[in-house]
């Protein structure tokens, strides 16, 4: 593994998620940082901003994604069950990236996921730090004079 490979925040609750997954092929190119909850996520990364969260969790809310999203300018998966995905267009609009279902969760799918997620935040880095062209400024020339 290099210095430079993306540190993934992983958050997993009640411990539902199979770390073995981890050290698949399609996952081994990444640095992973485990935490219980989001609250004990700053200890665990240390100085090291995360590139990509993923939050395994059964008690998914708006307010806790929001919050990820204001701590740290990555983007987030959340991992959900079945029985708990309903709630994923609220997470989505609270701003979560994606999300998957843990019962349908490979090492293949998650690896695709992450690939993605990290793809689309470099690209929008890569659009934030371009100039913007200017604006063609509009003018409006003025009515013509009616006759009387």
């Amino acid at each position: 593994m290099t210095a430079d490979c993306p540190v993934i925040g992983l958050i997993e609750e009640a411990n539902r998620f199979d770390q073995r997954r981890l050290t698949s092929p399609e996952l081994a190119a990444y640095r992973w940082v485990t935490s219980p909850n989001l609250a004990t996520l700053p200890n665990c990364l240390g100085e090291t901003p995360p590139d990509a969260l993923i939050w395994v969790t059964s008690t998914p809310t708006t307010s806790q994604v929001r919050q990820a999203q204001q701590r740290w300018a990555a983007p987030l998966l959340m991992v959900l069950p079945a029985a708990q995905e309903d709630h994923a267009p609220a997470l989505l609009r609270a701003g979560a990236a994606d999300y998957l279902v843990q019962e349908h969760l490979t090492p293949i799918r998650l690896g695709t996921t992450v690939q993605t997620l990290l793809a689309n935040r470099r690209w929008r880095a890569n659009l934030a730090s371009q100039p913007q062209p200017p604006q063609p400024r509009k003018f409006s020339s003025p009515a013509p004079a009616r006759p009387e």
